[in-house]
């Protein structure tokens, strides 16, 4: 068997002024190609999430940008994180600009329960960017992970 991974290629289509910044970031970091840089960043991507793919409990925070001029974004926001209160910590809004803001929402459950909150808030008009930090909380229980206080 080959050293060398099989390569798949695939079109993607994206909005121009996101291909401008992926070309820039792509010079700027000193990428040979631009698919060199989207397979990392799909690397980092998968990475993030992994705590979404494994059963169990997570902890973190689910960061979520969307801009409040858009009717009802706000109020489905509230909506979806009332119905998750057992899953969320806590929520802190943050203003960004006149038209964004960014909710942090502390949360604590299931992984799947948590994949559920991250899909509907991904799927609300309005709503640009959300990016769940997660970490399995087993993981932490058993001292696996790395910087784990031995004495908490």
């Amino acid at each position: 068997m080959s050293s060398r991974q099989r390569v798949v290629k695939f079109g993607v289509a994206i909005p121009s002024a996101l291909a401008e910044e992926l070309e820039k970031a792509m010079k700027l970091q000193g990428y040979a190609s631009r698919s060199q840089l989207v397979a990392e960043a799909l690397r980092l991507y998968l990475t993030q999430i992994s705590s979404l793919l494994g059963e169990g409990t997570v902890v973190g925070v689910i960061v979520v940008v969307y801009n409040h001029d858009v009717k009802g974004a706000e109020d489905k926001l509230t909506d979806v994180q009332h119905k998750y209160l057992d899953t969320i910590i806590a929520a802190t809004h943050i203003h960004l600009t006149r038209e964004l803001c960014m909710i942090a929402i502390a949360v604590k459950g299931d992984v799947k329960t948590v994949n559920e909150l991250v899909k509907e808030l991904r799927n609300i008009r309005g709503v640009l960017h959300v990016t769940p930090h997660l970490i399995s909380l087993e993981t932490l229980d058993s001292g696996k992970g790395r910087g784990v206080c031995q004495s908490c």
